[in-house]
């Protein structure tokens, strides 16, 4: 098995799922280098993206691909949607599921759909309370 910094790649790909159910806030990839790097300095940027890479290609994680930021990665597999802020940029699951075939699927005439995303924009609540006390 290849060694990069001194870990072994099993062995960073669960320091690195490990963050990402850890910070449970639907971090960026930066995000997650930030927390491992606290207690692994020598483990690389590179290495932390291509194993989020390779942890949401192989489903053990979900990348959330934003219209507007960073891709999010979620330790929550499940078929749900999310919101983002857009103020602070935060991203929030929602307890709704995307219906594997919906109505905007026929329309797609010779396509074979495998998945679909839906990620909502609004504002959070605590962003709605800051802009309102602001108000007053």
């Amino acid at each position: 098995m290849e060694k990069n910094n001194g870990l072994r790649n099993t062995v960073q790909r669960d320091i690195i799922l490990q963050a990402v159910r850890e910070l449970k806030n639907h971090p960026t990839a930066d995000e997650v280098y930030k927390k491992i790097s606290e207690t692994h300095p020598r483990i690389s940027r590179a290495t932390v993206y291509r194993n989020l890479r390779f942890l949401a290609e192989s489903g053990q994680i979900s990348q959330i691909k934003l219209c507007t930021g960073a891709d999010r990665f979620d330790h929550c597999c499940g078929n749900h949607c999310h919101i983002q802020c857009e103020s602070c940029g935060k991203v929030y699951d929602i307890d709704a599921q995307v219906p594997h075939r919906c109505c905007f699927t026929q329309n797609l005439i010779g396509f074979e759909v495998h998945s679909c995303e839906v990620v909502f924009s609004g504002i959070c609540p605590d962003c709605l309370a800051k802009a309102e006390s602001k108000k007053n």
